[in-house]
């Protein structure tokens, strides 16, 4: 056995089903298998990476990127890095020079383990075939410790073809005793039930096993209003009564200027569950009103006490533990002095304009409402990085946990149509739907083929305004006028390019349309995409 095969053997040990990426020059001496892990080649090494952390971060099991030395590695390093910022679990492994060639001058030689260290939790180069299962070990034991996140290992190629004497087996990973402080459950609990208007704030970090039931439980048991971050959309249903929908800076420049002062002005006590700073819900949102209280529960200790310093924290990777237990405390039930039914119904107003500034145009707004209307409650939507991203975060309503997925620690441009691909191969009895811009689609359209290859039957949806949106509408609201030069681009007929690469294509004009495309979509067992001519009208 050679220790490429010994890689293979060992990531189906500890089950790894699929590997996404590119294979470069090692292949002469590597052979891929076709058992599993399966091979799925993309055109895209980031590509790769976002496909894999996805398909770990909806079902719990981490995916494996590959690349080839080098520029493999380069492309790949984004991949890995919104993985990183959105603690996803994720393996990443890339070929490298041969151990007698690794020379900063080697054509193709980079250090890849200097590149991947700051966006990994560890990343290490197999130097002998002996290293490499203590190696993998502990990569996989440091992907699953809190925060979850991405490792890499770098394997020379000439190591691909060495033989491989040493016993096959199963990881020996153990796993680490977390660290747990619960010294705060007393105080959290005096100042929750002496509260007069909690409000709870919950991140990606709260979508995961029993804790969605739990919060719920508690804003129901103590008539407590609910609001996200973007990242933790669906922790419960924001067709719940109590849900607010997800907080973000554009919640007043969409609805109201004055609703994020309106909301904290009654909050004397707020409840942080799995929050990340990183997922950019910052208290800038409440700074003009910043609540008496601050009450945390954390999967890790994530030292912001200088944003919190008066802040009760409780740290437990398992956040259902001392959520359970305050619920057995507690009894009091509030008074709802935040009005959420207003909230929602700015939203519903939104959704419900359908304006025209030029031909054949929708409002953003009104399409992600008509296609939310027309999917199945079980569907699973990713949505790609621009201006669309945020009217998605607003307007699309979550009704189950790991639901809505987008790249909310980096902000990926490209994530839409690769996380699709992730989750679709994750849980394909369900229909995937992605919300892309044409801007962020534009840079990674190829995918389409892989879709068509692999028979994945995804729907993409493409928002088009023929420019970086998100970008124009900075600069419009710095100069007060549209830039051009930098952001605008040529029509594309998204659809004819989808039917190029054998999918479906479809442009839709008006609501009949779109939700005519999208019956299709579903009905169909392809790779399809509609093309929505939007107008972002937001000036």
């Amino acid at each position: 056995m050679t220790t490429g095969q010994a890689l293979w053997k060992y990531l189906a040990n500890v089950g790894v089903e699929y590997i996404f990426g590119i294979i470069g020059r090692e292949s002469e001496s590597m052979e891929v298998p076709e058992a599993v892990p399966r091979f799925v080649l993309f055109h895209n090494e980031m590509c790769a990476g976002i496909a894999a952390e996805v398909y770990g971060r909806v079902s719990g099991r981490p995916q494996v990127c590959f690349s080839t030395m080098g520029p493999g590695v380069t492309n790949l390093l984004t991949g890995v890095a919104s993985a990183f910022k959105d603690r996803s679990p994720l393996l990443a492994v890339s070929a490298q020079s041969e151990t007698y060639e690794q020379h900063p001058d080697t054509h193709q030689y980079l250090d890849s383990v200097g590149l991947m260290g700051p966006v990994t939790k560890g990343a290490w180069e197999v130097t002998s075939a002996e290293e490499l299962y203590p190696i993998l070990d502990k990569a996989f034991q440091k992907m699953i410790e809190p925060r979850k996140g991405p490792c890499f290992v770098s394997l020379p190629a000439d190591l691909f073809a060495e033989e491989y004497a040493h016993q096959e087996r199963m990881s020996t990973a153990q796993k680490i005793e977390p660290y747990v402080d619960w010294s705060g459950l007393d105080d959290f609990v005096r100042i929750l039930e002496n509260s007069s208007q909690p409000l709870i704030v919950c991140g990606n970090a709260a979508l995961y096993g029993e804790t969605p039931g739990l919060v719920e439980k508690l804003a129901s048991s103590m008539n407590i209003p609910v609001a996200t971050s973007l990242a933790g959309k669906g922790v419960i249903s924001e067709r719940h009564p109590l849900s607010m929908g997800c907080f973000t800076k554009y919640i007043e420049e969409f609805f109201d200027y004055s609703l994020g002062n309106e909301i904290f002005a009654k909050v004397d006590t707020l409840i942080l569950v799995g929050y990340d700073h990183g997922e950019d819900l910052t208290p800038k949102l409440w700074k003009s009103n910043p609540p008496k209280q601050i009450l945390r529960i954390n999967p890790v200790d994530d030292g912001l006490e200088s944003l919190f310093p008066e802040s009760c924290l409780i740290v437990d990777p398992e956040l259902d533990r001392p959520i359970r237990e305050i619920l057995n405390r507690v009894s009091s039930k509030k008074e709802l002095g935040i009005d959420v039914a207003r909230l929602r119904s700015l939203r519903d107003a939104r959704a419900g304009e359908n304006f025209t500034t030029g031909t054949n145009c929708m409002s953003p707004f009104r399409a992600v409402r008509v296609v939310q209307n027309g999917l199945p409650e079980e569907a699973l939507v990713t949505v790609d990085v621009g201006l669309h991203k945020h009217i998605c975060g607003q307007i699309f309503e979550s009704a189950r946990p790991l639901s809505y997925i987008g790249s909310n620690g980096l902000a990926t441009m490209g994530f839409g149509l690769p996380a699709a691909i992730g989750a679709k191969l994750a849980h394909p009895d369900r229909p995937v739907l992605t919300f892309c811009g044409d801007g962020g689609f534009h840079s990674v359209a190829a995918e389409l083929e892989t879709c068509k290859r692999e028979n994945i039957p995804l729907i993409v949806v493409v928002l088009k305004d023929n420019a970086y949106g998100l970008i124009r509408r900075y600069h419009y609201k710095g100069f007060s006028r549209y830039e051009e030069v930098s952001t605008k681009f040529n029509d594309t007929d998204f659809a004819l390019l989808a039917q190029a690469y054998g999918c479906r294509g479809f442009s839709a004009t008006d609501e009949d349309s779109l939700s005519s495309a999208l019956k299709t979509s579903l009905k169909s067992n392809q790779p399809s995409l509609i093309e929505v001519r939007v107008d972002y009208n937001l000036s």
